[in-house]
């Protein structure tokens, strides 16, 4: 398994949990920031370089900024797009390519969100990227097919992930003892991580799922 991530400690919890628990081999932890495509590409050459192209490719990263179109600034929406679609569209630019020269198949997950999929209030720029992220993947199933890679689009509603404590609210103050409650409610009625996770790797099919895989996540 490779994993590339932004955030060190994320990686070294995750290298730990994987390899602890004898589920896997991770070979590659990165930590990158995936807006950033000439280091994504650096990452994909130096992992291409250890070993053969992926077979499973899963874009999870994402990030959060809900308010009203009278309170989002520009900032906010660029920096939206830049992670949860942009991010996406370097790893599919850097890593699918060499799936498909490889000729073996394999799989492309990409999670976008409820809101790719129905428009909710305060949520534009999130939208605007999980929207375009569902788009390019309902584009991708027809044209990787010829590749033997799948293509699956993951639309989770309610998970407890260190999102719900990092989502920004523009013009909400983050300690207001309302909105802690408004988290902890959600926390309540939320899916686990884990959950979500197992049911995504039990639902891919095809050969990379019936074989060793090397995973990029």
């Amino acid at each position: 398994m490779t994993w590339p991530s932004r955030n060190p400690r994320h990686l070294s919890r995750q290298r730990v949990f994987i390899t602890g628990a004898g589920s896997g081999t991770v070979a590659c932890a990165t930590a990158v920031d995936l807006t950033d495509h000439e280091a994504v590409r650096t990452m994909a050459t130096g992992m291409h370089a250890r070993g053969d192209a992926m077979d499973v490719v899963m874009n999870v990263a994402g990030i959060s900024v809900r308010g009203s179109v009278t309170g989002l600034r520009y900032r906010h929406w660029r920096l939206v797009v830049e992670v949860d679609l942009m991010g996406p569209i370097h790893v599919i630019d850097e890593f699918v390519p060499p799936m498909t020269e490889a000729g073996r198949g394999g799989h492309l997950v990409n999670v976008s969100s409820a809101a790719g999929l129905i428009g909710l209030p305060w949520h534009a720029a999130y939208s605007a990227g999980k929207f375009g992220l569902r788009g390019v993947s309902e584009v991708l199933r027809f044209d990787l097919r010829r590749y033997g890679i799948g293509v699956s689009l993951v639309c989770p509603g309610a998970v407890d992930t260190p999102l719900t404590g990092t989502v920004e609210i523009v013009g909400v103050d983050p300690d207001d003892p309302a909105i802690s409650r408004l988290r902890a409610r959600f926390r309540r009625h939320a899916a686990s991580p884990e959950r979500v996770a197992n049911a995504m790797t039990d639902s891919q099919p095809g050969p990379a799922a019936r074989t060793r895989p090397r995973w990029a996540a």
